[in-house]
């Protein structure tokens, strides 16, 4: 993270800030100082930036059908793909979504044939 000139109230928050005995990992928060909520608001920019890593698609596929003979392989591939495709279904709501779910459906059910 880079912290420039532009953002002084942080700047003067970082190094006024000390640990609290009573919290692990935790700042001592100060009633009615602003500066604690310019920690709190760089605290959440950065906790939007850490996330855990994701495998891609293809190695958790990998992993399923591992040490299986060629026809379980098969099998789990088919139920993994059948699981993602669930998942990335999208939700419809409102007046109109079974309509308009079932010409989704069909929509993907013609890019299947091609």
């Amino acid at each position: 993270m880079i912290c420039k000139d532009t953002c002084p109230k942080l700047i003067e928050a970082i190094p006024s800030r000390i640990h609290d005995p009573d919290k692990e990992d935790d700042i001592l928060k100060v009633k009615g100082d602003p500066l604690d909520d310019c920690m709190d608001a760089l605290r959440y920019g950065l906790y939007t930036w850490i996330k855990d890593a994701v495998k891609p698609v293809d190695l958790q596929r990998a992993e399923a059908m591992q040490g299986l003979d060629p026809t379980s392989a098969m099998i789990a591939r088919l139920k993994f793909d059948a699981q993602q495709n669930k998942a990335n279904m999208p939700g419809f709501i409102g007046p109109g979504a079974a309509r308009r779910k079932r010409a989704w459906e069909m929509s993907l059910r013609r890019r299947r044939r091609r």
